[in-house]
């Protein structure tokens, strides 16, 4: 049997009906088979890992995020979402290059896994980049092609995107799943988001699409349209045939929230980049109270301006509490089911996300000796409201450590930082 034994730690399993215990995680290949106390015996054969003084935990889910952007963190602060957009960010993008996007991933792929994140679900261009990263890096993702028709048409993104899928669709041994991604209802005709959902239905994959971001956005389309982007996209029939995972959706009526909930739509909260671009604050306890699927993601390095998502788990819990004056909203447990098996079933990955027989082994461990984890009364509280991307020890993703005692293994983390500084100052010459 080749495999591992993590001995003797404290287990967060995100699922069944114990928060937290003391326990064993065996790991055979790239599954989790069997959860629990003094597990040696049985599986002794087994590479070993100590655990005592660390949380295992499955690992994060960045459910929105754009990871090329890492070579624009910074490019465009302090400004609103249109501006930031239009007058700053897709002038830049009109400049980059493979080889500046490569840079860009590589980037954001190293920065996630040391951040404890084991799967994202990332849009953008130059996608090929991307799937290679995730191959060599061995972290797990659901990636699209972006889209969009407006102002100037589509001549050649929409079928970039299809041969995209043909190429990497269950790739790296199932790690690459492959959805279709038009940009927004603002930036997509009508014609086009019809054209878009029809393809996703004969392609059998999923849609990413940003919804509802800001107050102008919503009001606009009601100007224009007498309908809010919500209505708009099930009046055209957008959610019924696949899933839809929608991004932000902060700006929502009530008839937008039942909505969501009938066409059972996936929501990714990003708080923090919202936040930054003074968006708005999504109404995330009112989506889950009616069962509506909200997972967390960072959104990209350029409005956020990390990808650190123990800051936006933080964020979570803290911002609807302050904003609903409640401290029980948004409690720790549930902020991390959002981090994590949420997360992991939004984006496509049902098998991951919990700690369980049978389930993927993608975890990670949280060093718990560190003054900001001392001393510890609760994990499931300690995690979210004082642990960092400074205490992920270990990361696993499919069985292989990625990351060990904080040194990365599958990446180069000195020419990383080498190519994407190079990256940037090209960009802005």
């Amino acid at each position: 049997m080749s495999g591992w034994l993590i001995k003797d730690t404290i287990v967060v399993p995100l699922s069944g009906e114990r928060t937290w215990f003391h326990g064993d995680i065996a790991v055979i290949d790239d599954r989790i088979v069997d959860v629990g106390e003094n597990l040696t015996a049985q599986y002794n054969d087994l590479k070993k890992i100590p655990g005592k003084g660390y949380i295992t935990m499955p690992g994060l889910v960045n459910a929105h995020t754009h990871g090329a952007m890492n070579v624009l963190r910074g490019c465009g602060d302090d400004m609103p979402l249109h501006d930031w957009l239009f007058d700053r960010i897709f002038p830049l993008e009109d400049r980059l290059t493979a080889d500046i996007a490569r840079a860009g991933c590589m980037s954001a792929v190293l920065e996630m896994i040391r951040c404890g994140t084991t799967a994202f679900a990332d849009a953008y261009f130059f996608m090929d980049e991307m799937a290679k990263t995730v191959l060599e890096s061995g972290i797990r993702a659901n990636l699209s092609r972006g889209l969009q028709d407006l102002p100037n048409g589509d001549t050649h993104r929409l079928h970039e995107a299809c041969e995209f899928i043909r190429r990497w669709q269950d790739k790296a041994d199932g790690r690459i799943q492959c959805w279709l991604a038009p940009h927004a209802p603002f930036t997509c005709s009508e014609d086009y988001l019809k054209k878009v959902m029809e393809t996703a239905v004969e392609m059998n994959v999923g849609l990413n699409i940003h919804v509802s971001e800001t107050r102008e956005e919503f009001n606009n389309s009601i100007k224009a349209f007498d309908m809010t982007p919500v209505e708009r996209l099930n009046a055209m029939g957008f959610f019924d045939q696949v899933p839809v995972l929608a991004a932000h959706c902060v700006w929502l009526s009530e008839d937008d929230r039942q909505i969501l909930k009938a066409k059972k739509v996936r929501v990714v909260h990003n708080p923090q980049s919202n936040m930054k671009l003074g968006s708005g604050i999504a109404a995330v306890p009112a989506l889950m109270a009616n069962g509506v699927p909200v997972a967390l993601g960072t959104d990209g390095a350029a409005s956020n301006n990390n990808l650190d998502m123990w800051e936006e788990i933080r964020a979570a819990a803290l911002l609807h509490k302050v904003n609903l004056v409640n401290p029980t909203i948004m409690p720790a447990a549930q902020v991390l089911q959002m981090a994590c098996p949420i997360g992991a079933r939004v984006i496509g990955f049902e098998d991951c996300g919990t700690i369980e027989a049978g389930k993927k082994a993608d975890l990670i461990m949280i060093d718990l000796d560190q003054p900001n984890m001392r001393p510890l009364y609760d994990p499931i509280s300690q995690l979210v409201y004082a642990a960092g991307a400074g205490n992920v020890d270990t990361v696993m993703v499919d069985g292989q450590l990625l990351m060990r005692h904080r040194e990365m293994l599958t990446l180069d983390e000195e020419k990383i930082l080498y190519m994407v500084q190079a990256a940037g100052d090209e960009l802005m010459r």
